[in-house]
């Protein structure tokens, strides 16, 4: 099936707009997981202020201490700090492969453009 010049370049562009619309797609899903982890970061904080606010008002002896609480909220930061990093490589690595399907696909159009343009001159 012969494929016409503009054909090719028409399909160079779609993959073009594929590509931006992916890449696009991408980077608002990181900055809706780092938003989100600034806003639970933000919340942790405010538990902690509570926290301490809340072992303020009560007997010492009647409370566990106030580390024991800090440790709790640390290590659930940590355990986020975990997923969001884990999160953003996945991200990262989709944006990777994006990229290398967008590679391959207009070196393979302009492979298919510049034999159409041969064909074109020898005839």
């Amino acid at each position: 099936m012969e494929i016409s010049k503009r054909a090719i370049l028409q399909r160079i562009d779609n993959v073009e707009d594929d590509h931006k619309r992916e890449t696009r797609r991408i980077e608002a899903k990181e900055e809706e997981v780092r938003e989100t982890n600034h806003q639970f970061s933000k919340r942790l904080d405010d538990k902690a202020d509570r926290l301490r606010f809340i072992v303020s008002k009560y007997d010492p002896e009647a409370i566990p201490p106030l580390s024991h609480g800090y440790n709790m909220i640390s290590h659930t930061q940590d355990e986020v700090n975990y997923i969001v990093c884990n999160e953003l490589e996945t991200l990262e690595n989709q944006r990777e492969e994006a990229d290398e399907r967008y590679r391959k696909e207009v070196e393979r159009l302009e492979g298919e453009l510049f034999k159409k343009n041969r064909e074109d001159g020898a005839e």
